[in-house]
């Protein structure tokens, strides 16, 4: 046996030929678009998952906001419920807004003048640009404590006061210096 190379064939070269080329770019443009689309995807998932914790960050203002208006409010038989709230612009982002509209609801108890002791505030959140899409959720609302006025006409108001002026003038309470 010889040590001469193997014979090379007459008219072709080593490497790859047209048609391969394309064969092997079109698989990588179909993976490409597969990878791309998936990418895709995940971005507008996070984008509506961003919106939804911004709008649940909306929804916990307003529901303070709605609260803290339903507990200050005086509400007595011919005004029971306060006043709306329009628009109002969310502290965190001037885009957001929400409205807060309040509405009695049936089978609340009522508080010791005869007034509403619970409603429903209704929440109206809008983001700029989506007018035409806003979310809405219903909050139920209680007093979640007494207003002034309504202290003096608790039955055990007089009893408590007694027990508060027994408290003060009695000589073991005081400190000693």
């Amino acid at each position: 046996m010889s040590d001469l190379p193997p014979p090379v064939r007459q008219g072709r070269q080593a490497g790859f030929t047209l048609l391969e080329i394309m064969i092997a770019l079109a698989i990588l443009a179909v993976g490409a678009i597969c990878v791309l689309s998936t990418f895709a995807a995940a971005i507008a998932l996070h984008m509506r998952r961003e919106d939804d914790v911004r709008m649940a960050r909306v929804l916990e203002e307003a529901k303070a906001e709605a609260q803290i208006a339903w507990n200050a409010w005086p509400s007595t038989k011919e005004k029971p419920l306060p006043p709306p709230v329009k628009d109002k612009v969310f502290s965190r982002d001037s885009a957001v807004s929400y409205s807060i509209r309040f509405e009695l609801v049936a089978g609340q108890p009522l508080g010791l003048d005869g007034s509403a002791n619970g409603a429903a505030a209704l929440l109206t959140i809008v983001r700029e640009g989506r007018e035409d899409r806003p979310r809405e959720a219903k909050v139920f609302l209680s007093r979640t404590g007494f207003n002034p006025s309504d202290l003096r006409k608790s039955w055990t108001w007089e009893a408590e006061k007694k027990a508060d002026e027994m408290r003060k003038n009695d000589p073991s309470e005081k400190k000693v210096r």
